[in-house]
Formats: structure tokens, C-alpha cells, sequence
């Protein structure tokens, strides 16, 4: 990190629908805070990228319908538990 600049705030979005996804990052992308987006469609990627990451992301945005993995799953998980992820997590849920 240079000196004088604050780190960019990391947010990982869990969501398996393109179309969601893309209206979640657009409605992220007109807030006043610059931010690094990293998108995963699965529970399994949201478990690997969280182990693999470091630092831990500062929010994770969580689908809870997704495939294979469910969303209260991935939320119970080791990763995923306070003592190991700081991270604010916020659950959606999305019916159409």
C-alpha cells in the first residue's frame, strides 16, 4: 500500500444469476466509495475464494439460493465464521 492512500474496500458477491449480479454491481457502482468487486456463482467458489483470501473481503454480499452449496451452509461454514472472517456479510434472497 503507497503511502497517503487508503485501501479500496474488497466486496465479494456470491450470486449465481448474471442478471443479478450485474444490477447488484450497478447499484454498488453509483455509492460515493470506490470498492474492488470480486464475483463467484457457487458456494463451493465463495468457500475457496474466502479460504484463499487474504485479507478477508470487508463485505459479502450472499445469495442463499445457490447451487450445489446452499447460502445457510456456506454462512455456517469454518471461512464464513466470525472468529475467522471479520467481514460484514449481508444475505439476499431474490424471487422473480
Amino acid at each position: 500500500m503507497a503511502y497517503g492512500r487508503e485501501r479500496v474496500p474488497q466486496i465479494l458477491l456470491v450470486e449465481d444469476d448474471e442478471g443479478d449480479a450485474l444490477l447488484t454491481e450497478k447499484a454498488l457502482s453509483k455509492g460515493p466509495v470506490a470498492f474492488d468487486l470480486h464475483h463467484v456463482e457457487t458456494g463451493a467458489d465463495a468457500l475457496a475464494f474466502v479460504e484463499a483470501w487474504a485479507p478477508r473481503p470487508d463485505l459479502i454480499l450472499l445469495d442463499l439460493n445457490l447451487p450445489g452449496i446452499h447460502g445457510t451452509e456456506v454462512l455456517t461454514a469454518a471461512p464464513f465464521q466470525p472468529s475467522a472472517a471479520p467481514a460484514r456479510r449481508l444475505r439476499r434472497i431474490s424471487y422473480m
